[in-house]
């Protein structure tokens, strides 16, 4: 979407004038959030267990049009690499990780390990490990606030709440903003 980012930048040259910095009030002022920007935001503040965040993000969400099963596929994609993430901490296949690595040192010494994975496996798609290794690395590091248990508990609520939003008349707003309040309470 280059066309769309030149005019983004154009906008904000001709709203800042003379600024000789440009903040995040500013991009906001003249761009706005975008979707995108938001359920970033949104997975980001429901791993830290923000409660609050989260569902004024999902509130957000909702209000730029966002459809509820984009919303679903998206926490639920983020619960699953949580629990993959867990397997392979689990699994010791990354006997050198540890929780206070860096993001340098994860990609010197963990990420060759895991594009090893992904060759000997012979397959372009591997769930976690074929993501960018940022997303790796944050997925590592934020599956340790979770429980092994807790994470298969979420992914079959995930699914029963699929469920219900295809199958039923529930109000979908509810169904999402009650498991948000389960992961984030942690109970």
């Amino acid at each position: 979407q280059l066309r769309e980012s030149v005019q983004a930048v154009e906008k904000l040259m001709i709203f800042s004038g003379d600024k000789k910095t440009v903040d995040e009030k500013d991009v906001e002022a003249v761009v706005g959030k975008s979707k995108e920007d938001s359920v970033f935001q949104l997975i980001a503040a429901l791993t830290e267990k923000n409660l609050a965040g989260s569902l004024h993000i999902f509130q957000e969400l909702i209000l730029q049009g966002e459809p509820y099963l984009m919303i679903l596929a998206m926490i639920s994609r983020e619960i699953r690499h949580l629990l993959q993430a867990k397997l392979l901490l689990r699994s010791r296949a990354l006997s050198a990780y540890r929780s206070n690595m860096d993001y340098g040192e994860f990609q010197k010494k963990i990420y060759p390990l895991l594009k090893e994975m992904i060759a000997q496996a012979g397959k372009n798609d591997m769930g976690l490990i074929s993501q960018h290794p940022f997303a790796v690395y944050q997925s590592l590091k934020n599956s340790q606030r979770f429980a092994y248990e807790a994470l298969l508990e979420y992914l079959d609520k995930l699914v029963r709440i699929d469920i219900l939003m295809k199958s039923t008349g529930r109000d979908e707003r509810l169904l999402i903003e009650r498991f948000l309040v389960t992961v984030c309470s942690g109970k």
